[in-house]
């Protein structure tokens, strides 16, 4: 019983901590799936939308850290310079949320302009 309580927890756990990497990765393997099925320019959108949103999250949480190490240890020697300041802008601020609104234009896009109803169900309405 206790060997199912720790799964529990461990399951918990990791869904506390990972919430965003489930739903979107959870969302881009099913539009991965109906392409599979039946290609179609909706899904496909839907899963770049999910994709970038996936990369976004996991960027900020693990690379950004990594990104602003090596930026100022390797690549610029002064970090007083005004280039260190614009790097780090861009690589800890600015391409995250270039990521998150690429991900969400993309899901937009798919949702309200390439998204078409069914032909069966359109032909049963009344006017």
């Amino acid at each position: 019983m206790t060997t199912f309580i720790n799964l529990i927890n461990t399951a918990y756990s990791f869904y506390s901590h990972n919430w965003e990497l489930v739903y979107f990765g959870g969302f881009a393997l099913l539009c991965f799936l109906r392409l599979v099925i039946k290609p179609s320019r909706f899904y496909a959108f839907l899963a770049l939308g999910f994709l970038s949103l996936l990369f976004e999250f996991e960027y900020t949480k693990h690379l950004v850290p990594h990104v602003r190490e090596n930026v100022t240890e390797l690549i610029l020697v002064d970090p007083h310079r005004r280039s260190f300041n614009l790097a780090d802008l861009f690589f800890s601020k600015l391409f995250p949320v270039f990521l998150q609104m690429f991900g969400w234009f993309l899901i937009f896009v798919s949702v309200f302009f390439l998204h078409k109803e069914n032909p069966s169900t359109e032909a049963k309405k009344v006017y």
